[in-house]
């Protein structure tokens, strides 16, 4: 009897690094898409695995996906509902990616948006993790809300005049409170743009930023940049949330591109439509330059 108890232990503590691992992966990823949400969307549509309206469709509503699951998981809500889900955004996320090494024209993966470039040999086994991680949830689904929220709610059905509606309006409340405080603790700016730039070039040999407005256009091309450049740090601005950072740098067009460097904290000033060989050979230039 205790050995079995035991074994239950064991397995209420790996579901809960399941669900924790899973969750949070998916928090993170989310949370990063909402930062640039264009490039993210320009990506999906860039696969041409669907109709450019669906594309965009899947492109806006995926991070809010995310952010549900993600939250659903850690909490333990939910569980057989979140993993099902997180299993088929995977199995999507993995098509993708193959779908991307062979095609050039594919934007490479956006998993994590801005936050970390991954390769698709590292996006694909991330993908293959999570997508292990959601089967044994959904394996182990009577026993995937152990340690979680979900359990507590769970006992409602033992509280006279408590109808099923109530838990699962409660649970979905709990959720949403969640994602709200996680998306705020996790996107803001974190200072001005001048202290960003500051900290970058302190370890990278040029700032690369982006300054837009109402249209986007040229996300694309930043984003592959940014695969190409890894000793460069590339900064976009969305001039309509943030108007204070165009005039601290005198920017009166939309889109413009500065090429910044330790030496030259005025820029290098490209106006108008991103040109992307202009672009490169304006950063070849100043890291040639650069000691």
């Amino acid at each position: 009897m205790i050995e079995r108890l035991r074994q239950v232990d064991r397995l209420a503590w790996l579901l809960l690094f399941l669900r924790a691992g899973l969750g949070g992966l998916l928090i993170v990823s989310a949370v990063t898409k909402f930062h640039y949400p264009e490039l993210f969307i320009d990506a999906v549509v860039s696969y041409d695995l669907l109709p450019e309206s669906l594309a965009r469709f899947y492109g806006t509503v995926l991070p809010w996906v995310e952010l549900f699951v993600g939250c659903s998981l850690i909490l333990g809500i939910f569980n057989t509902l979140a993993a099902g889900i997180s299993a088929a955004m995977t199995v999507s996320f993995i098509i993708g990616n193959i779908y991307s090494m062979f095609h050039p024209g594919a934007t490479a993966c956006g998993c994590l948006g801005h936050l970390v470039l991954l390769s698709h040999p590292v996006a694909l086994t991330i993908d293959f993790v999570m997508l292990a991680a959601a089967g044994l949830l959904l394996y182990a689904k009577d026993r995937a809300s152990y340690l979680g929220v979900g359990h507590l709610l769970a006992k409602g059905k033992d509280i006279p005049g408590l109808p099923r509606s109530a838990r699962f309006v409660l649970g979905v409340a709990t959720v949403v409170l969640v994602m709200i405080v996680a998306a705020s603790l996790m996107g803001g700016s974190g200072g001005s743009l001048g202290d960003e730039i500051d900290t970058a070039l302190e370890d990278y040999d040029a700032v690369v930023v982006f300054f837009y407005s109402e249209d986007p256009t040229g996300y694309v091309i930043i984003y592959e940049l940014e695969q190409q450049y890894q000793s460069v740090r590339f900064i976009r601005v969305d001039c309509v949330t943030d108007p204070d950072a165009a005039e601290d740098y005198d920017i009166e067009t939309f889109p413009t591109v500065l090429v910044i460097t330790s030496e030259n904290k005025k820029g290098v000033v490209l106006a108008g439509p991103v040109d992307k060989d202009a672009l490169i050979t304006t950063i070849e230039e100043v890291l040639s330059s650069s000691p």
